[in-house]
Parts: C-alpha cells; structure tokens; sequence
C-alpha cells in the first residue's frame, strides 16, 4: 500500500493496481503510468507517496539525474502544491514541482505560485488513422520511405504478439545489442537497455498484455515497438527500436503498427516526450501530432531584493 505523505515507498509490482485507482480518471500521462514508472526505475530510486487523495512521485530528473517531485491529481490543489514546495526546500530539491500535468493547475492561480509550461516534456499524441493511412503533402516522404523497404524487401512481414511471450525475448534483446552499437552516448544506452530489460522481467512475472509489434525478415526481427493499450481508446508507445539500417523501415514499422492498433479500437497514440533532444523532436514532430498533453513546472513565487531578503510576490 502506498503511504501517505511525507513517507514514501519504493515501487513495487503490486502497485500497478493502486496507482491505476489514482489515474483513471485522467488523460493517459506517460509519466504516471505504471509500466514507465516501473520500467524507468533503473536505479532504485523511485519513491510513491499520496497526499490529500493524489499520487506523489519523487524520481531521478530525466535528464540530469537530480532529484525530481511531481503529482497527478485535482484535489485540495493549492494546499497540496504548497506542501509539496515546502517539502522540496526540505529535500533541497531546486525544481520545485516538474512533470505536473495540466489537469493539476486548472485551478490554481498565479498569484500563488509561479507555472511555467515545461514544453520539453510534453507528451505527444498521435491519430492512429491519419499514421495508418499517410496520405496528403504532409506525410508524403513518410510514405515513399514505408513504401521503399517492402519493395525492397518484399518478403518482410508484420507481426505482433505479447511481450510476456518468453520467445520474442532473446529476439528483441538481439536488436537492442545492434542498436546499442551505434549511439554515442554509452550512459544513455545503458538506462534504456535496462529500462527494457525490467519491461521484459516484468513481462514473464505479472504476464501483463504489452503489445509487440516487429517487422520480421526470414523470422529475424528487424525493428519493433512495445505499446499499451489502454481502455480509454489510447496507447502509450514504451519503446521503438531499429535493428538494421533498412531504409524505411521505422516508417514502416509505424504505419503497419498505426493500422493495427486503429483496427483494435485505438484512435490516439501517445509518443511521450522529446525531452528536448533536437533528434527526437524532429522525428516526431515529422509524424504530425494531433495534440499534446502538457506538463506544467511549479515554484514559489520568491525573489531577492537589494537586501538580500526573501519575499512572496504576485506574478506580474
């Protein structure tokens, strides 16, 4: 059980189900859904906590690794920001609140704290039909490129199953050993090798119902994705990854997975965030979302005069 605020707990298997109490009621925020929550904590560091009715989530910044506070929730939203801020100067946590969605400040006013919309971690939503069927100017070269790899590779099919089937598990591990030979960044690589590697472990234990979707040539899988389906006609992409360098065929993967899952009731796809990497803002912002989820940064409105004390402002 997840306790109440200020005590926090580590993460654990058993909670996917009280952390969905706490979230079913609001759009599918892929920081607060329990496969990324649980499939992130590469490091142990993820603590859970609730106060005044929402979920409390204290993790490593993405990016930086610092120490990161955020809530998804509408009750009691001032008392429980101004809690939160209270507590992040305790833990000397200089964000403040980060990740907060857009549902948690609808009613918060600005003269109480300082929101800044936090762009880089928007999350991105995509139509299923529009990716399933690319057609029009927009979406032209996505086309010609999932075109180009099954002329070329016309033997190539489309397939997907369950993650938690334990025989596509050495295949997707292939992949990440090929695509992991070709990024730079080693501390990068590592965090989502491991960040799959828990989805994988997650997988044989709960036997939950993750999408694999691959794109197979001569039963060797050559890229694939791993989707949620959610009950609230959405989907949450996990991960995308690539083997080899087929032309075309992540648009490929893409579009075939689009039709699949808007033949299974899946009208909105979300993407997650860019994080602010110029590379993957450009790759999906190339897809044409149809909307986003935002997310808000939250501080207390302080500044320092010419004496060096601290005051509460209004915003301007």
């Amino acid at each position: 059980m997840i306790p109440t605020f200020p005590k926090f707990k580590k993460i654990s298997r058993n909670d996917r189900a009280e952390i969905l109490s706490y979230t079913k009621d609001f759009l599918p925020y892929s920081d607060y859904n329990f496969n990324s929550l649980w499939s992130w904590d590469t490091t142990g560091e993820m603590r859970l906590s609730i106060l005044n009715g929402n979920l409390i989530v204290m993790l490593p910044d993405y990016i930086s690794g610092e120490p990161a506070l955020s809530f998804i929730g509408n009750k009691k939203l001032k008392k429980t920001v101004a809690d939160l801020l209270d507590y992040a100067d305790k833990k000397d946590i200089t964000s403040g609140l980060t990740l907060v969605p857009e549902i948690a400040i609808s009613k918060l006013q600005k003269k109480d704290f300082k929101i800044e919309e936090d762009e880089d971690h928007f999350d991105y939503i995509f139509s299923t039909k529009k990716l399933s069927e690319l057609t029009g100017k927009s979406f032209k070269t996505k086309r010609l490129m999932a075109k180009r790899f099954i002329t070329n590779q016309p033997e190539a099919t489309f397939k997907t199953s369950l993650v938690s089937n334990p025989e596509s598990h050495k295949q997707i591990l292939e992949v990440l050993k090929n695509w992991g030979g070709k990024k730079t960044k080693k501390e990068d690589l590592v965090l989502e090798n491991r960040a799959i590697r828990r989805t994988l472990m997650l997988s044989k234990m709960d036997k939950n119902e993750l999408l694999l979707a691959g794109v197979y040539l001569n039963d060797e899988l050559l890229a694939f994705s791993i989707d949620e389906v959610l009950s609230i006609g959405y989907a949450i992409s996990h991960f995308f990854k690539v083997k080899n360098d087929y032309k075309g065929v992540s648009e490929y993967l893409n579009q075939q997975t689009a039709q699949f899952l808007h033949e299974n009731g899946v009208e909105l796809w979300n993407w997650e965030q860019d994080l602010g990497i110029e590379g993957l803002k450009k790759s999906k912002t190339g897809y044409r979302p149809v909307q986003f989820l935002k997310k808000y940064k939250i501080q207390k409105n302080i500044y320092y005069n010419n004496k060096t004390k601290l005051y509460l402002v209004k915003n301007e």
